[in-house]
């Protein structure tokens, strides 16, 4: 029996009915099956961290209504994003089809529970960013945590976990492991497929979508790198750690392997579609001084940190960004 489409809105062009063949792992069955863009909803959230802490935060939201489906009703501003706390400064503009806001405050060093937005999908809640700053002798250190409070995902990743323990029992059956080392690591594993696909730092969907061959490649490799990593770092049942790369190649082919996957071409019914919103989101930092250290990726260009990822990556488990600079 075919799953139900997953009808995502996106960043890409809206067809009314599209035929998308993609290879569908048991382990990737409940992140993305076949995916219809509808719109296109992002959100940049810059911040400039100054010596004492005191934050200054740009946050712009792009709606393309242009890529939304004939006859749809257009989201506002106020549909997507909610801002805390009163001071910001907020101004709007439209430049063809894209409705652009903008919004600017200056935060106090600390908790800055009244700097943080909500993004939201046609008014529902999704997720929140909430930043804060930490001073001390040696530097100041900026956060962003990003919490989920959406509809429950919860179904999703039980049903991934149970997929992932079948399969790498399955895999590592040589080395004996006990049930509940396999139990962890179908959890580690489900959570960091969710992280590769969604993000923070570098998402794969995107790739899914526009070139799944490179995207099931790229989610391969990942995949191997997590298991080589963690199985040399902790061993499962008999295995050394000179067994690392060999068991995490031996999953990652289990998981991925032809019998599992269905590569046929499946027209996306809307009729059974599960309408969701994936917001694209990326944050960025600057700090006043040299960079200590953080969890983004570096841009030389700007001279800052920046994470990428899309709304769902909170979905799980919460996310917590951070770069600490010199003063």
């Amino acid at each position: 029996m075919a799953r139900p489409s997953v009808f995502l809105r996106g960043c890409f062009p809206y067809e009314k009915k599209r035929r998308f063949a993609m290879k569908n792992t048991t382990l990737l069955a409940f992140l993305v099956i076949f995916a219809i863009m509808t719109g296109c909803t992002q959100v940049e959230s810059r911040s400039i961290v100054d010596k004492n802490g005191g934050v200054e935060k740009t946050v712009v939201v792009t709606i393309d209504q242009g890529m939304a489906p004939p006859g749809s009703e257009p989201q506002k501003p106020s549909d997507v994003v909610q801002f805390v706390g009163e001071g910001w400064s907020v101004q709007t503009k439209t430049e063809q089809t894209r409705m652009i806001l903008s919004a600017t405050k200056k935060l106090a060093p600390g908790a800055m529970s009244g700097g943080g937005i909500t993004l939201m999908s046609k008014g529902k809640k999704l997720v929140t960013l909430t930043p804060a700053t930490e001073v001390s002798e040696s530097g100041v250190t900026y956060r962003e945590t990003l919490k989920w409070v959406g509809e429950s995902r919860q179904s999703e990743l039980n049903e991934g976990m149970a997929n992932a323990q079948k399969q790498i029992a399955s895999a590592l059956k040589s080395y004996n492991p006990k049930p509940d080392e396999i139990d962890a690591i179908a959890k580690e594993a489900t959570l960091e497929l969710w992280r590769i696909v969604y993000g923070p730092s570098d998402p794969i969907f995107p790739i899914f979508l526009t070139q799944p061959i490179k995207g099931e490649r790229e989610m391969k490799i990942k995949l191997y790198e997590f298991f080589a990593k963690r199985f040399e770092e902790k061993p499962l049942g008999a295995m050394k750690a000179e067994d690392a790369k060999t068991a995490a190649r031996q999953i990652v082919r289990q998981l991925t392997s032809q019998e599992l996957m269905q590569g046929s071409a499946t027209e996306a019914d809307p009729g059974q579609a599960q309408d969701r919103e994936l917001i694209s989101i990326s944050i960025s930092v600057t700090g006043p001084g040299e960079v200590m250290k953080h969890n983004g990726n570096y841009d030389p260009v700007e001279d800052r940190l920046t994470w990428d990822m899309f709304s769902d990556a909170a979905a799980h488990q919460e996310i917590s960004l951070s770069a600490t600079f010199k003063n």
